[in-house]
């Protein structure tokens, strides 16, 4: 009879602890339960940006002169205009300065307006763009050397509450947090016993606005299998997305006409795999109805790479926060289709390093290896007819190989980067730097593939301004989610259910 008190004890309080949930996560995300306020001054900052922005005459001219000729790989047109200055080691750039104001977002040329604003302010950015001429690259012809960079005060979001953020996250799907929900939705209602935990419905109960804007015509799925090796278990997680577009078209048409003429186009399957060859994480993109796929493995609130059989490397797993040193291989394959063309590019290497040392931390990503771009089709209704077996497709493939060559090579040798930086030795004012640069080779084949891509993949005036709207009320659902957790954390906080901030 004890022995049956004893369980019955046992099973109440397994289901009475409380378990780990989405919202919690969210919840966490800066630490102390400040995760909703953090999420509400960026995403304001965002829609202020999105619907709001306040620049000079001459910052509009020149934000839109760039968009035009960079979109074509018009790089020369770019070096020559007068809205670029001179500076060091032959580069000639730009500045613009950003910042948060109670009528919208302040976004200017740096010589456009005095008073050049500080990153005191959360949400304060400054980004500055140069670009290089160089008359003889590394395959014989003309290339320009250019770089961005960007730094923004990001409040108390930094690489610290994004990697606890990413922590929680695993922590919801792990073996025995699962279980306890599972069992918790048992004794709630009897219709849910013997079923998987619905963490997407977690996710919408927790941002109901958000869900019932993306839900129109989205769906997001998260599928897990609990599996126990060697006597341990371990959670095989699927995250996976769907685009609707008969009812995207409801309320956006021309978006919709837009993504539906991009069907089959876009591919991307990639893999990060450890220094041990043992694999991370899976994901496949595609601009088709299923359009996102993530697969991985968890155990213990841990990643747990597995090897090519699927078979767990316990002594290998990671919790993002204790993470110093981590370095990734993602391996890249791209397939891309377009006005009759099909592009196939298989196992490029990209290298990603994570480096945290006190309270900042380096991510850096490069590519060091060169591989063969097949082309194959026609480039039908582009191209006069006579001319497609002369140009197309050999002389493509080799025009692709030099082009990657001197990205490569770029940087004297060390290749073409991105860097993402974030000091957050001031917890309440982290500054999160991105840096990319890169080299890119200039000549006719080049603009002439670059206009290709933009008549094919680019967005016209109307569909742009549609896609302006559909940011506005997509930021606009997400922020009156976190509105909500944060006034509720405000009540918790007063009554002292929570810490003060």
């Amino acid at each position: 009879m004890k022995s049956w008190i004893a369980i019955a004890l046992s099973f109440v309080l397994f289901i009475c602890t409380s378990a780990f949930t989405i919202k919690d996560a969210v919840s966490n995300l800066g630490g102390e339960q400040q995760g909703a306020d953090i999420l509400c001054t960026l995403v304001k900052v965002l829609k202020d940006f999105n619907d709001h922005r306040i620049s000079s005459e001459q910052t509009q001219e020149c934000y839109g002169f760039l968009a035009d000729s960079l979109e074509e790989f018009q790089f020369q047109k770019v070096y020559d205009s007068h809205y670029l200055t001179s500076g060091p080691k032959g580069y000639k750039g730009l500045t613009f300065h950003g910042y948060p104001k109670k009528d919208g977002y302040v976004f200017n040329l740096a010589q456009a307006h005095s008073g050049v604003p500080s990153l005191a302010a959360k949400g304060s950015m400054t980004a500055d763009a140069a670009f290089k001429r160089h008359y003889r690259s590394a395959v014989g012809e003309p290339s320009f050397s250019t770089y961005f960079n960007a730094e923004a005060n990001t409040g108390r979001l930094s690489h610290e509450s994004v990697n606890r953020f990413l922590d929680d996250l695993l922590l919801v799907l792990d073996p025995k947090n699962l279980r306890q929900l599972e069992a918790s939705a048992c004794a709630s209602r009897s219709d849910g016993c013997g079923k998987k935990v619905d963490v997407a419905a977690q996710l919408m109960e927790a941002f109901p606005n958000s869900s019932r804007f993306f839900g129109h015509f989205s769906d997001l799925k998260v599928d897990y299998e609990i599996i126990s090796v060697e006597g341990k278990e371990f959670t095989k997680a699927a995250i996976s997305s769907s685009l609707f577009l008969n009812k995207l078209n409801d309320d956006f048409p021309w978006t919709a006409a837009h993504l539906d003429n991009l069907e089959g186009a876009l591919r991307a399957d990639m893999r990060f795999l450890n220094e041990f060859g043992h694999r991370i994480l899976e994901v496949k993109a595609q601009t088709d109805e299923d359009f996102l796929t993530m697969s991985f493995c968890t155990s213990n609130g841990k990643v747990l790479p597995t090897d090519g059989f699927g078979k767990p490397e316990y002594r290998e797993d990671f919790s993002f926060k204790n993470l110093t040193v981590l370095p990734v291989d993602l391996y890249l394959d791209l397939y891309t289709k377009a006005n009759g063309l099909k592009f196939s590019t298989k196992g490029l290497r990209i290298l990603v390093d994570y480096e945290k040392l006190d309270e900042a931390m380096l991510l850096s990503i490069r590519s060091d290896n060169l591989v063969d771009t097949r082309v194959s089709g026609m480039a039908m209704y582009v191209l006069p007819t006579w001319s497609i077996d002369w140009l197309l497709p050999s002389s493509m493939e080799e025009l692709i190989f030099d082009f990657s060559s001197v990205m490569i090579q770029a940087n004297n040798g060390e290749g073409s980067f991105v860097k993402i930086m974030c000091d957050a030795q001031d917890k309440d004012n982290a500054k999160t730097q991105f840096y990319a640069s890169t080299e890119v080779l200039d000549n006719f084949f080049v603009r002439f593939g670059a206009k290709m891509a933009l008549d094919y993949f680019g967005m016209g005036p109307i569909t742009s301004k549609e896609a302006k709207k559909f940011r506005s009320q997509a930021l606009e659902a997400i922020l009156a989610d976190f509105q909500v957790q944060a006034e509720k954390t405000a009540e918790a906080r007063k009554a002292g259910a929570v810490p003060s901030a």
